[in-house]
Order: C-alpha cells, then sequence, then structure tokens
C-alpha cells in the first residue's frame, strides 16, 4: 500500500489553506515535516510570483552589474600621485629660507579607495545572495507554467534578461503581444490562487 502525502502542515494551519504545488509519493508511515525557511515560508511550497517580483529581479541583475563594473574601476584606477612645493630653512646656522620640491602617494586616499572597494564589494555579495534566491523563486515559477510558449517568454524575458522586443523576434511575435501574453498569464495565476 503506497499513501500520497500532500503537504499538510502539521499544527500550522488547517489542511484547506495550505496550497499545494506538487505530490510526493511515501511509503507508509513516513510523513515528513514541513521546514520553514529564514523569512517564515513554508519550504516546498511554491509561492506567488508577481510582476513586480520578476521586474525587480531584472532591477537586482543590473544593479549587480554596475556594482561590478564600480569595482573594477576602483581597482583599475592609480592611486593619486601628489607634488608641490613647500618652504624651509637648513638645518644649520645660518637659517636661509629655501623652497623644496616633493612628490609621492597620497596614502590616505588609497586607504580610502580601499574601504570603498571593501564597502561595495560586501554589498555585491550581498545583492548576489538576494538575486539568488529570487532566480530560483522565479525557476520553480516558469517550471511549473503548462503552456510551453509561455514557458518560453518567461525564461527568456526573465532568466536571460532579453527585452520584449528580443524575446518578440525569438519567438516570432509582435512586442506587445509578449507582453499581453506575460500580463494575462500573471492575472489568470492570480485570478486561480
Amino acid at each position: 500500500m503506497i499513501r500520497v502525502h500532500l503537504g499538510r502542515i502539521k499544527d500550522r494551519a488547517p489542511p484547506e489553506r495550505v496550497y499545494i504545488s506538487h505530490a510526493i509519493v511515501l511509503p507508509p508511515g513516513n510523513l515528513p515535516e514541513v521546514k520553514y525557511s529564514s523569512k517564515g515560508q513554508k519550504e516546498g511550497v511554491r509561492q506567488m510570483v508577481t510582476k513586480q517580483d520578476l521586474e525587480d529581479y531584472l532591477l537586482l541583475r543590473q544593479q549587480i552589474q554596475t556594482l561590478e563594473n564600480r569595482i573594477q574601476r576602483l581597482e583599475k584606477s592609480a592611486s593619486q600621485y601628489g607634488y608641490g612645493a613647500v618652504k624651509g630653512s637648513n638645518p644649520d646656522f645660518p637659517y636661509q629660507p629655501m623652497s623644496f620640491h616633493v612628490s609621492g602617494y597620497n596614502v590616505s586616499d588609497s586607504e580610502k579607495k580601499l574601504e570603498k572597494i571593501k564597502n561595495l564589494q560586501y554589498e555585491l555579495g550581498r545583492q548576489k545572495e538576494e538575486a539568488e534566491e529570487k532566480r530560483l523563486e522565479i525557476e520553480e515559477f516558469i517550471a511549473a507554467i503548462k503552456n510551453r510558449e509561455i514557458q518560453l517568454i518567461f525564461s527568456y524575458r526573465y532568466l536571460k534578461g532579453e527585452t520584449q522586443e528580443q524575446v518578440g523576434k525569438r519567438m516570432h511575435l509582435d512586442r506587445s503581444r509578449i507582453s499581453r501574453k506575460i500580463d494575462n498569464y500573471l492575472k489568470r495565476t492570480k485570478r486561480t490562487e
């Protein structure tokens, strides 16, 4: 005898309020505990992805690219080399005023640059983690789409980061049709949830 576990959550919510994304076939007596992520969401239970989530992911990818470019520019930029003239005198008698030419690297600018690079790298790491979480969520959402054409459109647009025009050329459709298909699918999924 084989039982099908439909994701019932013990002591958390009545079974009619749990959204089931897939069933797992288990041998009798082996019901797994449902785990919760750090955000308090049930792991293994698909969350609804909105158009705003998809657009935020694209913007996050652009921010990551911008940060990487800034870090590269800072690393390639040379330290500030300074020079100038200072006035002084002989160390021994007769103390005659003299002018000296000095030059060298500005150490404080170099330290500020290293600190800025360190801060940007920290921010880059944080954004990459956030982007990875969103990418996995979006991949799961796209994998659940049954219509292959819609699935390809979402994949090209949001996972590969192509514009609607590029997706339209690839799919032999007008840009406005791509936009409508995305909007219509998201409205349908929102209504069914």
